[in-house]
C-alpha cells in the first residue's frame, strides 16, 4: 500500500522515466540470461570437444602401442609416447574448468587411469626392447644355412651311402630346429620350449657326427651351427621370461585402456547430459525472465496509463459540469503527481466559483434591500415634500389675508 501511494504521487515524467528504465533492465536481464546461458552452453560443449580429443588420442596412443609390439618402428613409438603427453595436457587443461562433484570424480578418475597407463607403458616399452634385443640373439641363420649345406651334403654322391644318411638326419633336425626357433618367438611356451631344448640336444648331437667324415676346410658351417645352437640354449628361457613380461604388460595396458576408453566415453556422456540439461533450464529460465518482464511492464504500463487517464477522466467530468452551471459536485485528491495536482486545482476553482457565487448573490440581495429602503424613504419623503408643500400654501394664504388686512388697515389709517 506504501509503494502504491509513493508510486502513485510520482510525477509523470518519473513514472514513464521508471516504466522505461524497469524495460531496459528486463530486456538487460534477458540479454544476460541469454549471454549466461550460452557461456554456460560454450563451456559445457568445450570440455565434450576436450573429452572427444582424448578419445582421439587414447586411440591413438593404443593403436600406435599394438603397431610398436608388432612392427617395432619406432615412428609408432613416437606416436604413443605423443599422445599420451596429449592426453595429460588434455587432462590438465580439463581440471582448469568449473565441474560438477560427478564430473569432478569422473575426470580424477580418468587422470589416475591415465597415470597407471603411462606408469604401465614404461616398463612395457622397457620390456619389449629387452625381448627384441633377446630376439636378435635367436637368429637362426647359421642353422638355416647349415641345414642347407647338410642336404646338399646328402645329395652330393661324394659320401658314403651312410654318411649321406646322416647329413640328411643332421638337415632335418636344423631345418626342424629353425622351424622350431619361428614358432617360439611367436609363442614362447613352457612346452615349446621344452621341445626346443631337446631339439637343440638332438641337433647339435646328430649334427656333431658330420665332423667324422668332413675335411676341415667344409667344416665351418657346421662349426657356427653348432656355436649358435650352444647360444641358443642359453637364451631361451631369457626369451621366454621377457616375452611373458611384456605380454602381462600388454594385458594390463589392454585392460587400462578399455578402462579409460569407458571413463572417457562416460565423461563425453556426462557432458552431453549436462548439455541437454543446460540448453534445458536455459530455454525456461528466458522463457520465464521474458513472461516476467512481459506481465511486469504489462502491470506497469495499466498502473501508469491508470494514474494518468483516470484522474484525467474525472477532471474532465468535473469540468463537463461547471462549463453546464452545475457546481454541486466535489472532488477530493491527496495525490501529489499533475494529474491529482490537477484534480486539486479545478476542485479548487469549483469551490471558488461557488464562493463567488454566493457572495454575487449576497450583494444582489443587500442591492435589493437597500433598494426598498430606498425606495420607501423617498415615499415617506414625497408625503412630507406635499405636507410640507400644504402648508406653505396655507401660509401663503394667510400671508395674503394678512397682507390684505394690513393694505386694508393702512388705508384705513390713511383715511382716518
Amino acid at each position: 500500500m506504501i509503494l502504491f501511494n509513493y508510486f502513485a504521487n510520482l510525477k509523470i515524467s518519473k513514472k514513464l522515466f521508471l516504466g522505461f528504465t524497469l524495460v531496459l533492465l528486463v530486456t538487460l536481464a534477458i540479454v544476460a540470461s541469454g549471454l549466461l546461458s550460452l557461456k554456460n552452453i560454450e563451456d559445457k560443449v568445450n570440455k565434450s570437444a576436450l573429452s572427444v580429443d582424448l578419445v582421439n588420442q587414447l586411440t591413438t596412443a593404443r593403436l600406435g602401442r599394438t603397431n610398436y609390439q608388432f612392427t617395432n618402428d619406432t615412428k609408432d613409438l613416437e606416436k604413443t609416447e605423443q599422445a599420451i603427453e596429449l592426453m595429460s595436457k588434455t587432462i590438465n587443461t580439463l581440471e582448469l574448468l568449473d565441474w560438477s562433484p560427478a564430473g569432478k570424480k569422473s575426470l580424477f578418475d580418468t587422470e589416475q587411469l591415465v597415470n597407471d597407463f603411462k606408469d604401465i607403458m614404461h616398463p612395457f616399452i622397457k620390456a619389449l626392447e629387452q625381448r627384441l634385443s633377446i630376439e636378435k640373439l635367436l637368429d637362426s641363420k647359421d642353422i638355416y644355412e647349415a641345414a642347407i649345406f647338410a642336404e646338399k651334403l646328402s645329395q652330393s654322391g661324394e659320401i658314403t651311402t651312410e654318411q649321406e644318411l646322416e647329413a640328411s638326419r643332421a638337415a632335418f633336425h636344423l631345418n626342424n630346429i629353425d622351424s622350431l626357433l619361428r614358432d617360439y618367438k611367436k609363442l614362447p611356451s613352457e612346452d615349446a620350449h621344452h621341445q626346443l631344448s631337446n631339439s637343440l640336444v638332438d641337433g647339435i648331437s646328430n649334427i656333431k657326427k658330420l665332423f667324422t667324415f668332413l675335411p676341415a676346410e667344409k667344416q665351418s658351417k657346421i662349426t657356427a651351427a653348432v656355436e649358435k645352437m650352444n647360444a641358443l640354449d642359453g637364451e631361451l628361457a631369457g626369451y621366454r621370461n621377457s616375452w611373458m613380461q611384456q605380454e602381462l604388460l600388454s594385458a594390463q595396458l589392454t585392460v587400462k585402456s578399455e578402462e579409460l576408453t569407458q571413463m572417457v566415453n562416460s565423461l563425453f556422456q556426462l557432458q552431453q547430459q549436462i548439455v541437454q540439461k543446460t540448453i534445458g533450464s536455459s530455454t525456461w529460465q528466458t522463457i520465464a525472465i521474458a513472461l516476467g518482464g512481459i506481465l511486469l511492464g504489462i502491470l506497469l504500463a495499466w498502473s501508469i496509463t491508470r494514474s494518468i487517464t483516470r484522474p484525467l477522466a474525472e477532471t474532465l467530468e468535473l469540468a463537463e459540469q461547471i462549463a453546464q452551471g452545475d457546481l454541486t459536485s466535489t472532488m477530493n485528491s491527496i495525490r501529489r503527481d499533475e494529474p491529482g495536482l490537477l484534480m486539486q486545482a479545478v476542485s479548487t476553482m469549483n469551490n471558488n466559483l461557488k464562493g463567488i457565487i454566493h457572495n454575487v448573490r449576497e450583494g444582489v440581495d443587500s442591492v435589493a434591500r437597500s433598494s426598498s429602503e430606498i425606495a420607501a424613504g423617498n415615499m415617506d419623503l414625497s408625503a412630507r415634500t406635499e405636507q410640507q408643500s400644504a402648508a406653505v400654501v396655507e401660509t401663503a394664504a394667510s400671508m395674503e389675508e394678512l397682507t390684505s388686512t394690513v393694505a386694508l388697515n393702512a388705508e384705513n389709517a390713511n383715511h382716518a
